[in-house]
């Protein structure tokens, strides 16, 4: 095994912020090349070396596809976080975080590197429960939850295909304006770039033999060439969402 990513459901200690768990483990000294595609889950990324060294890194919101080549450590773990929880852990508004990594302690300064000591000493085994200790000191979650309600009645809105941003906010009781601010300020992108994002989920998730222009219709795609470029803008190629 050179490489292998699995996906698994939170651990309930941390059901409450996380929303999914990514593991990535690789032998040591080789590299992947790896497509990034576009996605609004605020993320903490845990690598641990062989030596067990450990680094935590903030990934914001990746509005536009990246490809990178990737030599990791041994170990690595990406913890997706809900909806105006990653707002709240982080302290700022995450348009500023969007595109961007950065390290944990540039945001959490010396809980940042407290809570990567715990890391180093716990190992990828206590992930769950010292995380959930540590969410549990840093996040004010009720804070944010009004914003993380219209998010999410928001996201699942723009999901559907030909869904306008107008009629969404008017439906939701908000201002489009309105609406705008508090995905840029949770999300850190509009509720715009949010439907565009969703629409390429569905084109990924399409029957791969299926004619193009079909996938394109189902998707919310005014025709075949409207996807492609829109695919385009983003960074990616038909190909790429096909595979």
């Amino acid at each position: 095994m050179h490489f292998r990513e699995t996906a698994r459901p939170p651990h309930q200690l941390l059901a409450r912020w996380v929303s999914s768990v990514d593991v990535m483990q690789m032998q040591p000294g080789i590299s992947v090349d790896a497509l990034f595609f576009p996605r609004t889950d605020a993320a903490l990324i845990v690598r641990w070396a062989r030596d067990g060294a450990a680094q935590i890194s903030v990934l914001g919101p990746l509005g536009a596809a990246r490809r990178k080549t990737l030599v990791t450590p041994t170990h690595s773990v990406r913890v997706n976080l809900r909806p105006g929880h990653a707002r709240a852990l982080f302290g700022v508004p995450m348009h500023t975080l969007r595109d961007g990594i950065v390290d944990a302690t540039a945001l959490f300064g010396t809980r940042g590197e407290a809570l990567r000591s715990r890391l180093e000493e716990g190992g990828p085994l206590k992930l769950d429960e010292i995380l959930a200790d540590a969410f549990g000191s840093l996040t004010p979650a009720q804070s944010f939850a009004p914003q993380a309600r219209l998010v999410v009645a928001a996201k699942s809105c723009l999901a559907t295909s030909g869904a306008r941003v107008a009629r969404i906010a008017k439906d939701l009781g908000v201002s489009e304006r309105h609406l705008r601010r508090t995905f840029l300020d949770v999300v850190g992108v509009t509720p715009k770039h949010q439907a565009r994002i969703a629409r390429l989920g569905q084109v990924r998730a399409c029957d791969v033999s299926s004619p193009l222009a079909r996938t394109a219709r189902e998707a919310g795609f005014c025709d075949q060439s409207h996807l492609s470029l829109d695919v385009r803008s983003l960074g990616l190629s038909v190909t790429d969402l096909r595979r």
